[in-house]
């Protein structure tokens, strides 16, 4: 009777905890898209619940009533909890946040910021995320993206160095296309909203002996990778070791990182639960004398948590390596306790410590990933395991290896259609054969490291390494070559990717139909997919005239309903490989695109468009424009244009030189009319 009452109050607490972080999750979502509710409010208002909450239980003698209206108070408490988690989380709330004294005009500003981390360098520029200390005389907080010239600097920075710089401030423009990657909204989620741009002139290096957790491990692994630079890797090589074993990307080539994306092998290079779980059991191994001593499981498990997050920092503290680090932890805690875990405990416990810590993490593509696969494979792993149980161990092993494949796909496809609208049809073949190798090349890539900083000649090891890489980088390549199985451009928005999860997890609940609530729930999913699928439908189906924002260029597209006409003179290899089309093509599902060329008038929805180009010709009988687009930087009077035209708007377009065009806007700015620039405020639209 006793183990009973515990059984279901354990399944209780399990149940309760899951909801908990469900509506807390849900509060985080609202806190990060809604700015109505101040931090302090929020603070408020969460304590008052938290309060009110305390005084029901006391009341009822700490026995819970399974009431609706308490479910319902629980649940307001999690989601404010949420919503304050974010709230306080946000830089900009405080005082001392650098935005209060950043001048984005006016004369450049004295600053002095601290390195945080080595971003990948551009053509033209080292690029690192660094926190502000300094502006002018006062202390401030707050990051900031610095774009240092290649000759700024005699060698590139490292973590925890220290700059004074002298520069202006700079916005971060949002995407200057329709459906393009949202760079502001990106760095915005890491709390970065400006950026500066330095050279040699404007820059010194400050002494600073203050290591931080993060600069030690940044010159840990700057001393690995220092370590195994002599050896005899390949550029392409060294590159996947770097990225298998240390977290580090910035090494590898476009052309590598396509392939493995094509190949759907991707995830490999991301140091997540794999890789952690491979270096779990090689600790376990390694520390399995210490059970021996009194104590000794406290022990294993304190030193195998302390170098699973060491390992975490080495690796750049990335989503992926935190969440599957945090996981691993709480197993090997639960483990410890000899307490029975629970896989969906695990999973939102690792999920709401991490959104405790940053919030702005569930916007994070690695940690949207990372937690679809763990969910899918930890519910269909077990609903596949079922069909068929071989007996063979090398059948059972391929046969588990294939439904793990199958269910982490399950989970992750929405989202990777819609983050990279391509879909890599010998996904399933690729892991077959790369998965089983992987535990190897991470166990003897872990060896390589260990007698490289020992110092220890072991030649023979590393050609056998660098072969297997190899084999490895041109297996990878050669499926990325299989265009026929490769599907790109798939047109998959926000509609698309909420119908799809509807559908798993209304199907999810109906195939195993237990009773009529199960069946009404799994059908008011499917019916909720059918309306947003009918939604989605109607929203594609829309006309609009565009102006894109294409450098040195000029293009004007047609959209109506589902084909695209797009007048342009360029020649058509170069407009199919212009991004801006590609992207506005997918995100509008266009399947029918012609091309005209140029005209000098358009008319749309009751409103006259004039071109006027390098031939300076806008003086027609009979036209009088609305708007008048600029093109290839037209040698004219524009006030006379605007005298003689009498325009409600000008536009000028990304194929005009940047000294005309701030000339024309000064000219509209002295005849009041109003100005767009595409360069600043991107394409235009008429819808």
């Amino acid at each position: 009777m006793t183990r009973i009452y515990y059984l279901n109050c354990v399944k209780f607490l399990n149940t309760a905890l899951i909801k908990f972080i469900a509506y807390f999750i849900i509060g985080v979502i609202v806190g990060l898209n809604t700015s109505f509710i101040s931090q302090t409010n929020a603070l408020i208002i969460v304590f008052s619940l938290c309060l009110i909450v305390g005084i029901l239980i006391l009341k009822n003698r700490f026995s819970l009533k399974y009431s609706f209206l308490f479910g319902l108070l629980i649940a307001l408490t999690s989601i404010t909890f949420g919503i304050a988690t974010v709230k306080l989380h946000q830089q900009n709330a405080y005082q001392n946040h650098y935005s209060n004294y950043v001048s984005l005009v006016g004369n450049p500003q004295a600053v002095i910021v601290k390195v945080t981390k080595v971003l990948k360098a551009n053509t033209y520029n080292d690029r690192y995320e660094a926190k502000l200390l300094q502006i002018d005389q006062n202390t401030c907080q707050g990051n900031i993206l610095l774009n240092i010239n290649t000759s700024a600097t005699a060698k590139p920075l490292k973590v925890d160095d220290v700059l004074w710089l002298k520069s202006n401030f700079k916005t971060i423009l949002p995407p200057l296309n329709p459906f393009q990657f949202n760079y502001k909204t990106y760095l915005k989620n890491k709390h970065i909203e400006h950026q500066l741009y330095l050279n040699e002139n404007n820059i010194a290096l400050i002494n600073n002996h203050k290591k931080s957790i993060i600069g030690y491990a940044d010159k840990l692994r700057n001393y690995i990778i220092k370590k195994l630079n002599p050896l005899a890797f390949g550029k392409n090589e060294r590159a996947i070791i770097y990225a298998l074993l240390l977290g580090q990307k910035t090494e590898l080539s476009k052309e590598t990182y396509n392939d493995y994306a094509q190949a759907g092998v991707i995830h490999i290079l991301a140091v997540s639960g794999l890789h952690v779980g491979l270096l779990l059991l090689l600790l376990k191994l390694v520390l399995q004398p210490l059970l021996a001593l009194k104590n000794g499981a406290i022990l294993q498990s304190a030193i195998i948590i302390l170098l699973l997050w060491g390992f975490a920092l080495i690796a750049g503290l990335s989503a992926s390596v935190v969440r599957a680090v945090t996981m691993f932890s709480l197993l090997t805690v639960a483990n410890n306790l000899k307490r029975p875990t629970n896989s969906y405990n695990t999973l939102f416990l690792s999920m709401f410590l991490l959104l405790l810590c940053k919030p702005s993490f569930i916007y994070d593509i690695g940690f949207q990933l990372s937690y679809s696969a763990v969910f899918s494979i930890v519910y269909f792993h077990s609903k596949f395991s079922r069909l068929w149980q071989p007996k063979n161990k090398l059948v059972n092993y391929y046969w588990q290896l294939s439904i793990v494949t199958i269910a982490a796909q399950i989970g992750v496809l929405p989202l990777s259609l819609f983050y990279f609208h391509q879909f890599p049809g010998l996904f399933f073949l690729t892991n077959l054969v790369v998965l089983p190798f992987l535990g190897l090349i991470i166990g003897l890539g872990i060896v390589v490291i260990l007698l490289a900083v020992c110092n220890i000649n072991f030649s023979l090891l590393v050609n056998f390494y660098q072969t297997i890489i190899e084999t490895l980088n041109q297996f990878i390549a050669w499926v990325a070559q299989q265009d026929l199985f490769i599907i790109t451009a798939i047109s998959f928005n926000r509609y698309n990717l909420i119908i799809s999860y509807l559908l798993i997890f209304g199907l999810v609940v109906l195939i195993p139909y237990k009773n009529f609530k199960s069946l009404v729930f799994g059908l008011t999913l499917l019916l909720l997919a059918s309306g947003l699928n009918l939604a989605n439908k109607h929203q594609l189906n829309h006309n609009n005239f565009i102006i894109f924002h294409t450098p040195k260029q000029s293009v004007i597209g047609l959209k109506q309903n589902t084909s695209l006409t797009l007048f342009s003179n360029l020649e058509d290899t170069l407009l199919n490989f212009n991004s801006a089309i590609k992207n506005y093509k997918i995100g509008n599902a266009i399947t029918h695109v012609k091309k005209q060329s140029q005209k000098s008038i358009y008319t749309y929805l009751d409103q006259t468009l004039l071109v006027v180009d390098s031939l300076n010709i806008y003086n027609i009988d009979g036209v009088s424009p609305d708007i008048v687009l600029l093109q290839h930087s037209p040698k004219l009077n524009l006030n006379r244009l605007i005298d003689n035209l009498n325009p409600k708007l000008i536009i000028a377009d990304g194929s005009n030189y940047k000294s005309l065009i701030s000339t024309w806007d000064k000219t509209c700015r002295i005849k009041k009319r109003p100005f767009y620039d595409t360069s600043k405020k991107g394409a235009y639209s008429i819808k």
